[in-house]
């Protein structure tokens, strides 16, 4: 008898453990739900500020992030048409942010530096024309809204693609072909700024078609860069280094660069 309820009592505690293991592991799996649908959310939500230039040009400025790239648009609010702007940019080491604002040709109209902090955005607007620069003072404002999708087709990667710092400043060109159902070729020519207009040149090369690729420059032993395609740019980014010595002085590859229209 004593056996008997021994052995009841062993199998009545091995159900209860392993009833507790259950049951921790299904609260971890529902953090860990959690936390991954929090970290969507997170990336896919929308980020509205309103406020000022020089305490004086109204300004609506809206974007999401996606890894470490920023695309939105940018409203002058004071102007007739109030037309939104695009912008891209990308999240900087120090956690900065840093704004290109774009039109249709790939011109980069203003750059948009500054740090956010609960409800403020605080920073600089500077003109690469003008080189006039202006206080940027922005507030965190409640909005709905529809998410972005800048994801693009193989299809649609084909096409030029460019950025310019104005007519004096630095600019870049990317160009993509479709050689044949598997195959695309590119090729990339950056130069400084002036007075002296230094070059990067990536000659044409064929790859495999793809929306994200990784290059390495042959007879080279660390030049090698990243190049995504997104639906109306493209992103340039060094994997090892700087490509140092490869291009002319302070010439480089990488940026973002606007589909031509």
């Amino acid at each position: 008898m004593k056996k008997l309820i021994s052995l009841t009592l062993i199998l009545l505690l091995s159900c209860i453990i392993r009833q507790t293991d259950n049951n921790a592991k299904t609260e971890e799996v529902k953090e860990q739900q959690k936390s991954e649908t929090q970290n969507v959310t997170k990336n896919n939500k929308q980020f509205c500020w309103k406020g000022k230039l020089n305490t004086k040009t109204n300004i609506l400025l809206h974007y999401q992030i996606q890894d470490d790239l920023i695309f939105g648009e940018i409203s002058y609010l004071d102007t007739k048409e109030k037309k939104p702007i695009r912008i891209i940019g990308t999240i900087e080491e120090d956690s900065s942010i840093r704004l290109l604002e774009f039109n249709n040709k790939g011109n980069i109209t203003g750059i948009i530096t500054g740090f956010s902090k609960d409800e403020e955005l605080t920073g600089n607007w500077f003109s690469p024309k003008t080189k006039e620069e202006s206080s940027l003072n922005l507030n965190r404002i409640d909005t709905i809204l529809e998410n972005e999708n800048i994801k693009t087709n193989l299809e649609n990667v084909i096409g030029d693609y460019h950025y310019q710092y104005s007519e004096a400043g630095y600019q870049g060109d990317l160009t993509i072909r479709k050689v044949n159902a598997d195959e695309i070729s590119f090729s990339i020519l950056s130069v400084t700024g002036e007075p002296g207009r230094n070059m990067a040149i990536i000659e044409t090369d064929t790859i495999e078609a793809s929306t994200d690729f990784i290059y390495k420059l042959p007879n080279t032993e660390n030049c090698e860069f990243k190049i995504r395609i997104f639906k109306d740019f493209a992103f340039i980014k060094y994997t090892e280094g700087f490509c140092e010595g490869i291009f002319g002085h302070n010439a480089t590859i990488e940026g973002i660069f606007y589909k031509q229209k």
